[in-house]
């Protein structure tokens, strides 16, 4: 698959992405607004790659498929919208301290409970605070363009796997349910490679790799709770992105990621043309 130029719905375009940057498995449940994602790879993605597509009964049995996969050392990904995020957040807490890579995506509804298809920032609390249990942190991509929706895939499984950690895409349900003009980048081929950490069954020459998040022992507890704590300074140290617009000489400074960042991009242009000098900061 070669670079290619199209119209398409945010859903279906990062699931053509996510079928193009290598995944090897994806296992999810439906729900809007992002069930198309689910719909584009059902339809798509065995015939183009041989890439494993299942639905699971429900969302919480999605999250540890994708607990199971990920030990195994393979791109794998789930997709769901707010509701079924939270039902997920065992599953994340664990697959985040066993240090296992893996892309989530939240389509979130916005507004409290079952909630909108619209622009949302919802979610961020429990995105970004670690919404489960233990001190975990997720690795957060907020996309602000269909574009966006595209390239942060592949961008999120290669963070995923740089710091063998969850990477969660927060886009919106009207980021997802819009067209947009997108580049779709050349697919990677889909690796072979085994990682040393992963759990394939016993070798000959080493003994067998356990995966677990589970320490009895308050010595080793200890030990990967400091191990987890310096992994995420390092992240923060080298992974942090953000976009500031017309903030030099801003007086008022809006902040906002996704789809919001660009309802109030126009905000503080109709507010500069009122004389205000309004600029805006989009983690």
């Amino acid at each position: 698959m070669k670079k290619e130029l199209k119209l398409m719905k945010g859903n279906e375009a990062l699931a053509e992405a996510s079928i193009r940057a290598g995944c090897d498995g994806y296992f999810g449940y439906p729900i809007t607004p992002q069930s198309e994602i689910l719909e584009y790879l059902t339809e798509h993605a065995y015939k183009k790659t041989g890439m494993v597509v299942l639905q699971a009964e429900s969302e919480v049995a999605s999250i540890n498929m994708i607990y199971g996969a990920a030990g195994t050392g393979k791109k794998v990904m789930t997709t769901s919208s707010s509701p079924g995020i939270s039902l997920m957040q065992e599953g994340i807490s664990y697959i985040a301290c066993a240090e296992l890579p893996c892309l989530l995506v939240n389509v979130m509804r916005g507004g409290p409970g079952l909630g909108t298809i619209q622009p949302s920032q919802g979610d961020y609390f429990q995105t970004v605070k670690g919404g489960g249990h233990g001190d975990y942190r997720l690795i957060t991509l907020a996309p602000s363009t269909v574009q966006e929706m595209v390239d942060f895939v592949k961008l999120g499984f290669d963070l995923a796997f740089k710091y063998r950690n969850p990477v969660m895409i927060l886009a919106d349900g009207a980021l997802g349910q819009m067209m947009e003009k997108v580049e779709l980048f050349e697919a990677v081929p889909r690796s072979n490679e085994i990682p040393e950490w992963a759990t394939v069954g016993k070798h000959k020459e080493r003994e067998r790799n356990v995966i677990t998040s589970l320490h009895m022992q308050p010595e080793k507890m200890e030990e990967i709770n400091h191990h987890l704590q310096n992994k995420y300074k390092e992240i923060e140290k080298n992974e942090i992105r953000y976009e500031m617009i017309d903030c030099e000489d801003a007086d008022i400074i809006l902040v906002a990621f996704g789809l919001v960042a660009r309802i109030c991009s126009k905000a503080a242009n109709i507010a500069r043309d009122k004389g205000l000098k309004v600029g805006v900061f989009r983690p």
